[in-house]
């Protein structure tokens, strides 16, 4: 029986192999390039973007650093330069 992991439990998995793919000496390229590999379509520069923003967007978490949420409330804070007018 195979266990169905959770959004947090993927999270814990993939976060404890960047911790070991650090402690190995592995480099970012290193991840990225095996990941290409098991992609759909290893040869187009696509999927290397892909692959290249999985680990920089993991690293960012691992940081504790926010890039979504830090984008939507840039989008969503009201602009000083606005007045907003009563409907």
């Amino acid at each position: 029986m195979t266990k169905t992991l959770t959004q947090q439990g993927a999270f814990r998995k993939e976060r404890k192999a960047l911790q070991r793919a650090i402690a190995n000496g592995l480099t970012e390229k290193d991840i990225v390039m095996e990941m290409v590999k098991r992609m759909d379509n290893p040869d187009s520069a696509i999927t290397l973007n892909q692959a290249s923003a999985a680990v920089m967007y993991l690293t960012a978490l691992c940081n504790k650093e926010t890039p979504i949420t830090d984008a939507v409330n840039a989008i969503l804070q009201p602009s000083p330069d606005v007045i907003v007018q009563p409907v």
